[in-house]
């Protein structure tokens, strides 16, 4: 029987491997590969013969939401607790788009967040390809990932771009110093330089709305979120998605 979610997330597709040859890989040190033999019932152990793959540090699951909305009012409060200036990781998601030449990410600050109308602010720069990116098509994920507690909360959603406007001129009375910066900067995000300069070295206009012209404000409304727990020997996973009727939730396989 399908699953009635199905046709909003994207499923894993198996592909044959008659005909392949196996190649064995060698995996570097610096991976998080612990190559000593350790002995017990490690359910991430693949055998004293090859490397030993280990859980990162998580969060205890007696500590994890036993119900679909504690789960989702826990992820709302961990990224409501990440915009502290401080830029833990639930202030500092990886915004992926989508360009010409495929799927792009980028780690994107993140300058608040509406729950109840399940709305991420960024601010960037005009000029950027994301910009150009999100004109042309306004699908994003917004993904998050704890290393302390191994939680990930990937959002899917739609993005709108927010330049010259009522929106972004309110914003720019609030943008941080580096964003004035930035956006005061004459060359656009990506240009060649002919040596590493420091930043506020770069010549700018002191024309203040010609800076404004270069400000952007990005608004994604979430759409659907898949969270995910990895922890030593365990897993758990959900998916929560939001249509016109209303929020639907389920615990699904890992």
């Amino acid at each position: 029987m399908r699953h009635p979610l199905t046709h909003r997330f994207s499923w894993g597709t198996e592909i044959p491997t008659g005909g392949l040859t196996r190649k064995r890989i060698s995996v570097p040190r610096n991976l998080g590969v612990s190559m000593k033999p350790k002995h017990g019932g490690d359910p991430m152990s693949t055998g004293s013969s090859t490397p030993r793959f280990t859980a990162p540090i998580a969060a205890p699951v007696e500590s994890l939401p036993q119900t679909l909305p504690a789960l989702l009012d826990d992820v709302w409060r961990r990224i409501r607790a990440g915009l502290n200036g401080r830029w833990p990781p639930w202030g500092l998601p990886m915004l992926a788009t989508l360009s010409p030449h495929g799927p792009r990410a980028r780690v994107l600050a993140l300058r608040s967040v509406d729950p109840a109308e399940r709305l991420f602010v960024f601010h960037t720069d005009a000029r950027s390809d994301k910009v150009r990116e999100l004109r042309a098509d306004g699908r994003v994920s917004v993904v998050f990932w704890d290393p302390g507690d191994a939680i990930e909360a990937r959002f899917t959603g739609t993005a709108s771009v927010h330049c010259r406007d009522q929106v972004a001129r309110e914003a720019w009375q609030q943008v941080s110093l580096l964003r004035r910066m930035a956006s005061a900067v004459d060359y656009a995000p990506g240009a060649v330089l002919s040596a590493p300069s420091r930043f506020d070295a770069l010549p700018t206009t002191t024309d203040e709305e010609v800076a404004l012209s270069h400000f952007a404000v990005v608004l994604v409304r979430a759409t659907a979120l898949d969270w995910f727990w990895l922890g030593p020997g365990d897993m758990r996973r959900a998916f929560i998605c939001w249509t016109d009727s209303g929020p639907s939730a389920t615990w699904v396989v890992p």
